[in-house]
C-alpha cells in the first residue's frame, strides 16, 4: 500500500466492506479514473444490453438529443 500508484482498496465478503484504506488520498481529491473508464463503461453497456435496456447497435441519437 505504500505504492504511489494505489490510491486505495477495498475488501468485501459477502457484499459487505471489511476492509478499506486510502493512505494515498483525502477526502477531496479526486480519483483519476485514466483507461480504466473504457473498462467501466463498456462493463455497464454490456450489463444493460444484456437487460434489454439499450441496443448496442442502434444509432447514439436514440439515446441522446
Amino acid at each position: 500500500m505504500n505504492s504511489p500508484f494505489v490510491d486505495g482498496v477495498i475488501v468485501m465478503v459477502g457484499g459487505k466492506v471489511v476492509y478499506e484504506a486510502y493512505p494515498n488520498m483525502q477526502p477531496y481529491d479526486r480519483h483519476l479514473g485514466w483507461s480504466v473508464t473504457k473498462v467501466v463503461v463498456s462493463t455497464a453497456l454490456a450489463a444493460l444490453e444484456d437487460q434489454g435496456m439499450v441496443e448496442v447497435d442502434a444509432p447514439i441519437e436514440q439515446y441522446l438529443p
